[in-house]
This record gives structure tokens, sequence and C-alpha cells, in this order.
């Protein structure tokens, strides 16, 4: 007969750490369930979190255990911490061919316990690993970046916010964001934290100008350039989306330019980080053709579908000293087919958008010229003219 087993009991609810602080108790039993040995031991010896996104994170806690030879009882259980059940794992670091666990058991009227029967064929102390996913973080970025005067060079400044809405509180963990940044904190329940995240300084910048109806109206919109990757300042496997203000040096002090979003982008792909409207470079869109061709006709002479022949003109004006790109992008509904394009160069970026990347003289003027069918149009369908 082998001699003892052990329990040992780790709550996580507030209402029990308030009368036993942080100890962990493990509690010797015999097996005939007779006198009982309460031991205190040390609290955890390591802890990690690795943050998996929406709202989850992987745990990863290392404790000794004081084992007795035989069979142990390990009872780990929660109360208010936001831990998925069917995520709770333990194993053995120091010897764990001398370890073998038995059976894990759950219990219905404790949804919030396990209790895994281990066989230990030596007695004293074993590292573990307890690891479980734990629900209820928060965590984005913010970045703040500044352009030198001239405009060709970027330094990026990122900062991590996190806070913990997972019920548990946390001492010196190590703390992983989905990028795989490390730090070491205190974070309690409830608390939020702002960590700096990286900074990178004179990143190789450019000057991009688009004009997109749908996207920003009217008028042409600034966007500033940079690329994540190799051979670039900036060269991370990916860098986080989130809110960025960004600023410029003039004349030794710095100037507010806007706010805009960086959207999550892997290594090796360029950045655009939006400015606002420019009042020097002007667009006009007219429509010079509009008729309808291929009309078909049910037996009573209805018209059921007919499809159409449009030509556009599109005007660039550079009020600029210097030249300019300037990159066009169309948004064409329904059905279509290009049937001319001046100049002929064109990118199909889908089904309904086209892209023109012009070259605008300083103080000058360039034109474009597209002629489409739209197909397969109906009656009562209400047809817009392309125009702006």
């Amino acid at each position: 007969m082998r001699k003892t087993s052990a329990k040992f009991l780790k709550p996580l609810g507030k209402s029990f750490l308030s009368v036993i602080g942080t100890a962990i108790f493990f509690i010797l039993i015999s097996q005939t369930f007779g006198e009982a040995k309460l031991i205190i031991l040390p609290s955890r010896e390591s802890v990690s979190v690795k943050l998996k996104g929406n709202g989850q994170a992987l745990v990863q806690e290392k404790r000794y255990l004081e084992l007795t030879l035989g069979i142990n009882e390990v009872n780990f259980s929660w109360e208010k911490a936001r831990i998925n059940p069917d995520s709770v794992k333990i194993c053995f670091l120091q010897e764990p061919e001398k370890v073998s666990i038995l059976r894990e058991i759950s219990s219905l009227n404790q949804p919030s316990s396990l209790i895994w029967e281990i066989d230990s064929v030596k007695e004293g102390k074993e590292l573990s690993q307890l690891s479980y996913l734990l629900s209820g973080w928060i965590s984005y970025d913010q970045y703040r970046a500044k352009v030198n005067e001239r405009e060709d060079k970027i330094s990026l400044e990122a900062y991590f916010t996190i806070c913990n809405e997972s019920g548990e509180d946390f001492k010196k963990v190590d703390l992983f964001s989905e990028d795989k940044t490390h730090w070491q904190t205190d974070i309690k329940n409830r608390e939020e934290k702002r960590l700096p995240h990286f900074k990178v300084e004179s990143i190789p910048l450019r000057k991009i100008y688009i004009f997109d109806k749908e996207k920003w109206g009217d008028k042409v919109a600034l966007l500033y350039q940079f690329f994540n990757g190799k051979g670039s300042p900036l060269n991370r496997d990916f860098i986080p989306s989130g809110k960025v203000r960004i600023y410029q040096e003039k004349g030794g002090e710095l100037s507010f330019l806007g706010e805009g979003e960086i959207k999550k982008t892997p290594s090796n792909q360029e950045l655009r980080l939006y400015v606002g409207k420019v009042q020097d470079i002007q667009i006009k869109k007219e429509m010079l053709e509009f008729k309808k061709i291929n009309i078909r006709r049910n037996e009573r002479g209805i018209i059921q579908v007919y499809d159409t022949e449009e030509g556009y003109e599109i005007t660039l004006k550079n009020l600029k000293e210097k030249q300019i790109k300037v990159e066009v992008r169309e948004h064409i509904p329904d059905s279509w087919e290009m049937l001319i394009s001046q100049p002929e160069e064109y990118i199909k970026e889908d089904a309904h958008l086209i892209k023109y990347e012009i070259e605008v003289p300083p103080k000058g003027e360039r034109k474009i010229y597209y002629q489409i069918t739209r197909k397969n149009l109906l009656p009562r369908q209400i047809i817009k003219p392309l125009i702006y």
C-alpha cells in the first residue's frame, strides 16, 4: 500500500485570497483519509502571459509541488478568473519520467475546479507548469509619427496599452504581445498600463497623392508612404494596427498635421498614413459621351435590358512649383468593358476599380480620357453618370 496522497489547492477568487493572502495551501491526505498535514508553500516561481488576440491569452505558470511517494491529488480551483476550463493543462519539467498523471477529474458541482490524480515514484519537490487560456485582455497600439521638414524621413514611436479584465492579478509577469514583444511588469485585475513598444528613426518617406472620390470626396488626398521590411530601418515581423498622431518639424518647432490610422502591416510591405486633403492639386471630371446601345425588347416592344457607351475626361491641374505623381482611382459599377483608354496604361485593381498613375508637371496639367460600355442594365435601374 502507498503511504499518502496529496491535495493541492490554488484558489483564485478574491474573497478566498483576502483570507489567506497569496499563499497556496497544500494538504497531505492519507489514502485512508486519516490525519492531514497543512503545508504552506511559496507562490509562483514565474508566470508568462502571451496575448493571442480576441481578448485571450495563454498563461503559463511554474510552481514547485511538494510530492509524496505514491498517489497525489492536485486540486486547481478558480472563482472569478475568466479561465477556459477545457484549456487547463499541467505538466512536469524537472523529472517528468518519475511523475505521471493517472486521470483528470472535473465536477459538475464545482465548474471552476479541476483535480489531477498523480502517481509519483519520488518524494520531494517537482517543478510543474500549469497552462490555461485566460479571457478578459484588451490591448491596442498607439503611434506618434514625426516627419522632417523636407518630408523625406519619418520617425515612428509606438506605445502598447494593456488592460487586464481577467479577474486575476499578476506580479513580475513576462508579458508578450501578439508580435512577440516582451515586457516584465506587474498588472493587477482591472488595471490599465501603457508600455513603450518600439521606436525607429529616419525611415525613408515618400509623399503619395491619391484621388478617390468614394474614400476622400472631391479633393486629392496626401499620404505618407514608407516601408516595413528588409533594408529599411523599420524591419519588424508585422506592424500592429492602431491610431497615429502625425507631427512635422518646421523651423525647430513641432506642428501637428493630423490623426490617422495604421493598418496591420506584415513584413516587406508598404505602410500608408493619411495626412489630409490638398488645395494645390485640382481635379475635374466631365462626361463627354453617353448613349444607350444593344437595346433588347420583349414581344410587346418594351425595353427589357440595354447597354451604354460612356466617355469621360479627367483634368488634373498642378499648382505646385514641382512635378508630382497622382494616383487616380475610378470606381465603375455594374458589368463593364474598357473600349478606349488614354493613357493606355492603367491597373485593374478588381472588378469595379481601375487606377491611373499620372505625372503632372509644375504649374501644368494632364488629362485622362476613357470610354467604357456598361452591360445588361435594366430599365428601372437608375444610371448615374460617373462624374464629380
